[in-house]
């Protein structure tokens, strides 16, 4: 009911709705912009889409590992005012690409729904009970711990992640930090990987994607903070791709798999890459579309890794024009992975010779596709990216932005 109260809403506000908005610069910017149907990118998208029958239960059992056990959540961490996200050292740079069509993060004393147990039996829909909790409580954390570098100050931030990496790299927790509760589950959540039967093909990896990944985040508040110019598309795909959250996505599909890639070798490996990355760009393309248009950051700091802004600064366009680039973009890496997970799948069942490596890698294309399809569908059901208006913008494929300024 509450998702249909919501689009109600969002719908009697469209009678006011003008076409434009006059930016500060004298320009017109759209008011309202068409978000491109990435949900129908890959082309079995509604055949193939799964979800963990364990939702629920797990879903709720992370949400008492998340408030209870480790008192993660603060009024502050997932209620946000304007008073709470206004940053006195944000920087000017780029200014346009950190105003034009984002949101107000205007939520009062409400709590965003993550909806981590979603997006967690939709990338992961076979997992058994204990291997989906695990999963679960990791994206918990990962999608917390990124609200809360968003709303507080850069040193804040940047002392943060270093804490993080260093309960990563000693296994050691400093009970006078501030934040505590994300070390704690953090070390919870490294402590039962690690003891899992899996940990043995997987636990390394993971823990070195991992410090890539807070070092990333950590990369792009410095240069945020000090005002450096974004890099080009290119060079941001590339960090993104090897350096994101994607790739601890990904490897989680071989703990709840039970794969052993890592032991892969020859022409196996060689098939591996293309279809992570075709995965990883489709899932970047759309995530970096669904907060260029909406309140996304609240502090704004990640559209300098933004593939939308980047492509109105690099290019020159708009921010429809350049949202319907990064639309196509992101369907043709969907279809690119669809074409590789079918190739490898009809090798692995029709081969009598295939080998558990053949096997392993058909396996991991399937998960691959699960994932692109549960963020996919994910960004409109959670409240990270729109709000409370995610079923009505589902509907019309429609964001109202704010707008102010223009990028060209």
């Amino acid at each position: 009911m509450t998702a249909i109260w919501d689009s109600l809403t969002s719908l009697c506000n469209a009678f006011s709705w003008t076409p434009y908005l006059s930016s500060e610069l004298g320009s017109r910017v759209p008011r309202r912009v068409k978000l491109p149907d990435v949900l129908t990118a890959l082309p079995d998208a509604s055949s193939k889409f799964r979800v963990n029958a364990l939702c629920k239960e797990v879903s709720n059992a992370s949400d008492v590992w998340v408030y209870g056990e480790l008192g993660l959540l603060s009024p502050e961490l997932l209620s946000a005012d304007t008073q709470s996200i206004a940053n006195p050292e944000a920087p000017a740079l780029f200014e346009e690409l950190h105003t034009e069509g984002t949101r107000t993060l205007d939520h009062g004393d409400q709590k965003l729904d993550m909806k981590a147990g979603l997006l967690a039996a939709m990338c992961f829909p076979t997992a058994d009970r204990s291997q989906l909790r695990l999963c679960t409580d990791f994206l918990n954390w990962m999608l917390l711990l990124e609200h809360r570098l968003a709303i507080v100050d850069f040193s804040t931030a940047r002392g943060f992640l270093k804490e993080m990496n260093f309960c990563v790299t000693s296994n050691e927790c400093c009970a006078d930090t501030a934040d505590s509760g994300f070390v704690r589950g953090l070390q919870s959540v490294l402590s039962r990987l690690k003891c899992s039967p899996e940990a043995p093909f997987i636990f390394d990896r993971f823990t070195e994607a991992l410090q890539a990944y807070l070092s990333f985040l950590s990369q792009q508040i410095l240069e945020y903070s000090e005002r450096r110019t974004p890099p080009n598309i290119k060079m941001c795909m590339s960090l993104k791709r090897e350096r994101g959250w994607t790739v601890l996505l990904f490897l989680l599909i071989e703990y709840s798999q039970g794969l052993k890639l890592g032991q892969v070798t020859g022409r196996e490996k060689t098939n591996l890459r293309p279809m992570r990355d075709a995965a990883a760009d489709a899932i970047i393309y759309a995530s970096d579309i669904y907060a260029r248009t909406s309140q996304g950051d609240p502090s704004g700091r990640s559209f300098c890794y933004n593939i939308v802004a980047l492509l109105e600064h690099e290019r020159s366009l708009d921010l429809q024009c350049a949202i319907d680039t990064a639309g196509e973009l992101c369907t043709s890496r969907a279809r690119d992975l669809a074409s590789l997970e079918s190739g490898v799948s009809v090798e692995s069942v029709s081969s009598p010779k295939s080998s558990r490596a053949d096997t392993d890698i058909a396996v991991f294309a399937r998960g691959l596709g699960d994932c692109v399809r549960g963020v996919l569908h994910w960004g409109f059901e959670s409240e990270r990216y729109f709000g409370r208006d995610g079923a009505y913008v589902r509907m019309t494929m429609a964001v109202e932005t704010t707008g102010a300024g223009t990028s060209q």
